[in-house]
C-alpha cells in the first residue's frame, strides 16, 4: 500500500474531515447536486494583484503540524507576501515567488530570501510563476501592470546565495499582448501562457543572448489563458476563456495542443468540452492524463484513454472552495490547493480533503500552488506562507 494512502484515512478520521456542511453534502453525491455559486463574471487578471499579499493572514507559528503530516515551515518572508508559485528540479532545490519580487530558494540549510532586482532598475512587480527541470535553466514570470504588455520574463543559471544570484531579463521589442502569466516546459521546449493576445507561446531555451527561437499559438476563439499543462514533449493542455459563436466570452475553455508527426512538425490544437463554465485555475498532466481543478471546488480529468472522446470527465470534490493548483506524481497520487487552506489528494479513487495546521486558526489563508519532489516531499505556498508533507521513515 502506497504511504500516502495510510496516512490520509489517519487524517481523516483525525480531523473530521467534512470541515463544513457542504463538504459532507457532497460525498458520494454526483457533482450536479452539489450547491455552487454562481461563476464569476471575469476571470482575476494576476497583473492586478502587485499590492502584497491578502487581507487573510496565517497566525500559526512554523514547525505546527497537523494530524496528515502537514507543516507550516518557517522562511524569510512576512505574512503580508503573498506567494504564487512553487517548483524545484530536486528535494535540495526548490524556488518559490511572489508579491514584491520575492524569490526564495530552499535547499538542505533552509530557506533563502534572493536580493531584490529588476532589469534596469525598473520597478518590482509580482512575480507570477517558477519552472525549471535542472538547476542552472531557472524561468520565471516577472509580472507588470501595463496593460498593453510589457511583460518580462527572468532567467536563472543556478542559486549562488542570495546576492550572488545573478540573472537576465527578456521583454520583446513589440511588447503589445507580452502578458505572460504562467510558464511550463519538458525537455527543450518552454512554453509561456499569456492573459490574452498571444495566449500561448514556446521558447527552445535559453542561451546567452536572451531565449531562443520562438513559436506564438492562438488556439481557436480561446480569449486568455488561466491554466496550462505541458503533459509530455508533443502535448500541452491549457484551459481559460473563450468566445462562443455571438463573441461573448465565456470560462471553462480545455484546448489540446498536439504535435503533428508531419514533415516539419506542426502544433495543432482542438477544444475539449469541459462540462463546466466555471473558471480553471490549475492543470497537471503527465502520460496517465491531465487534471484540471477550479472555482467552487470544480475538479475535471482527462485520462489517456479518454482523449478521442474530447470530453473531459467530472470527478466528485469534497469542498466547493475554489482550487487554486493541481500537481501529481501519476494517476493516483494527486495534490490540489486552493482559499482558506484547503488541501485535498487524490489516492486513485476518491478525493479527500485533508487537515492543515490552520484548521482551528482564526485566519486560514489562500494556497496557490503545490509541488513536490517526490511523493514523501510535497511543497505548498500561499499567502505568506509554506507547507511542507514529508513522509519520515515510510510514515
Amino acid at each position: 500500500m502506497r504511504p500516502t494512502a495510510r496516512w490520509i484515512r489517519a487524517a481523516l478520521l483525525a480531523s473530521a474531515a467534512c470541515g463544513s456542511p457542504f463538504a459532507c453534502a457532497a460525498k458520494g453525491a454526483p457533482e450536479t447536486e452539489r450547491p455552487e455559486p454562481e461563476p464569476s463574471t471575469s476571470v482575476p487578471d494576476a497583473a492586478a494583484v502587485d499590492a502584497g499579499g491578502s487581507e487573510t493572514l496565517p497566525d500559526v507559528d512554523a514547525g505546527a503540524c497537523s494530524a496528515s503530516g502537514i507543516c507550516a515551515v518557517r522562511a524569510p518572508i512576512d505574512e503580508f507576501i503573498h506567494l504564487t508559485s512553487i517548483w524545484g528540479s530536486s528535494a535540495t532545490d526548490v524556488w518559490a515567488v511572489g508579491a514584491h519580487g520575492t524569490i526564495l530558494h530552499y535547499d538542505d540549510g533552509g530557506w533563502q530570501k534572493a536580493d531584490q532586482t529588476s532589469p534596469d532598475g525598473g520597478l518590482v512587480y509580482t512575480l507570477r510563476s517558477v519552472w525549471l527541470e535542472r538547476p542552472d535553466d531557472v524561468w520565471i514570470v516577472d509580472g507588470t501592470t501595463q496593460l498593453e504588455g510589457g511583460g518580462i520574463l527572468r532567467h536563472g543559471a543556478g542559486w549562488n546565495g542570495p546576492s550572488v544570484t545573478t540573472w537576465s531579463f527578456f521583454t520583446p521589442s513589440d511588447p503589445l499582448g507580452f502578458k505572460p502569466r504562467i510558464v511550463r516546459g519538458k525537455g527543450g521546449t518552454v512554453w509561456i501562457a499569456h492573459a490574452d493576445h498571444r495566449l500561448l507561446e514556446t521558447f527552445d531555451g535559453w542561451s546567452a543572448g536572451g531565449p531562443g527561437a520562438s513559436e506564438t499559438f492562438s488556439p481557436p476563439r480561446m480569449s486568455g489563458v488561466t491554466a496550462l499543462a505541458v503533459s509530455r514533449a508533443d502535448e500541452v493542455w491549457a484551459a481559460g476563456g473563450c468566445f462562443d459563436e455571438t463573441f461573448v466570452s465565456r470560462f471553462g475553455c480545455v484546448f489540446r495542443g498536439s504535435l503533428s508527426t508531419a514533415d516539419p512538425p506542426a502544433w495543432q490544437f482542438d477544444e475539449h468540452d469541459s462540462r463546466t463554465d466555471k473558471a480553471l485555475r490549475g492543470a497537471w498532466g503527465d502520460e496517465s492524463g491531465v487534471w484540471f481543478v477550479g472555482e467552487a471546488g470544480t475538479v475535471r480529468r482527462m485520462r489517456r484513454s479518454a482523449v478521442p472522446t474530447k470530453k473531459l470527465e467530472i470527478v466528485t470534490s469534497p469542498v466547493v472552495a475554489d482550487l487554486e493548483a493541481v500537481f501529481g506524481f501519476g494517476p493516483d497520487d494527486v495534490w490540489a490547493v486552493g482559499e482558506a487552506s484547503t488541501v485535498l489528494h487524490w489516492n486513485g479513487t476518491v478525493w479527500s480533503k485533508l487537515a492543515t495546521p490552520f484548521d482551528d486558526a482564526s485566519n486560514r489563508p489562500a494556497l496557490h500552488a503545490v509541488w513536490g519532489s517526490s511523493p514523501g516531499d510535497v511543497w505548498i505556498v500561499g499567502d505568506g506562507t509554506i507547507l511542507r508533507f514529508r513522509e519520515v521513515n515510510g510514515r
